[in-house]
């Protein structure tokens, strides 16, 4: 009886210790990764435009006709296709590249996962104080370093640690420019979604258009002259 009454008395401790102890605990360094995942997961889902779906494989518009598939998943990407191999299977790959559909919610995992568990550790490296920027500041990145790794590059760390904010703008409008609409209409969004989040408003919304590519054009320029890059 002694015995079932201290079992009692010390499970009632756990329980009314436990909220304490989950407020004195470091939150886990997943967490914030996991949410801006889903957070960039749910924006791409609402902008089509940026990051279309489709469930077949297909050659996208670049010169090296690289198959893709889902959210603009690359399929001759050896890391993807070992990230798909582990959450969905050999089977399935093999399915896709053989012009298998995907599904919506396969598509969503893979992103979420990849974004959670190489694309932030990766951006978290090359920007010291990544996870303390603005949260649409972290939507910029992380969707420039989806799309290409290259492009968080020397020049735009060395823009971000200087905190030269115009710089780093036209950097990611410009420093990697593509003659393809859709990869431009990609970088100009990131950029402003960047110079948003640093109170710049920028009013570019297509590389197409002159006026307003000239605008981003003059901030960037001047950012160049406030701060030089580092290589």
């Amino acid at each position: 009886m002694r015995d079932a009454l201290a079992y009692v008395a010390i499970n009632a401790y756990k329980q009314a210790a436990e909220p304490a102890c989950r407020r004195l605990r470091p939150p886990s360094p997943l967490i914030p990764a996991k949410r801006d995942a889903t957070r960039y997961y749910q924006w791409v889902v609402e902008n089509p435009s940026h990051e279309g779906f489709r469930a077949r494989a297909y050659d996208d518009d670049s010169p090296k006709k690289l198959r893709t598939i889902g959210y603009g998943i690359n399929l001759q990407d050896a890391g993807n296709l070992a990230r798909l191999k582990a959450l969905f299977g050999d089977a399935a790959v093999k399915g896709w590249l053989a012009g298998q559909p995907m599904t919506r919610a396969q598509s969503g995992r893979f992103v979420i996962d990849r974004v959670m568990n190489q694309d932030i550790p990766a951006l978290r490296k090359a920007l010291p104080g990544f996870d303390a920027m603005p949260a649409l500041a972290r939507l910029a990145m992380i969707s420039a370093r989806y799309n290409g790794p290259t492009l968080i590059g020397p020049k735009l760390c060395g823009y971000m640690a200087a905190k030269n904010y115009p710089a780093a703008v036209g950097e990611l409008a410009y420093g990697h420019n593509s003659n393809l609409l859709g990869h431009a209409r990609r970088r100009n969004l990131e950029a402003v979604m960047l110079g948003r989040a640093y109170g710049l408003e920028p009013t570019l919304t297509e590389q197409a258009d002159p006026v307003k590519r000239a605008l981003l054009y003059d901030q960037y320029m001047q950012g160049l002259q406030q701060t030089p890059a580092k290589e």
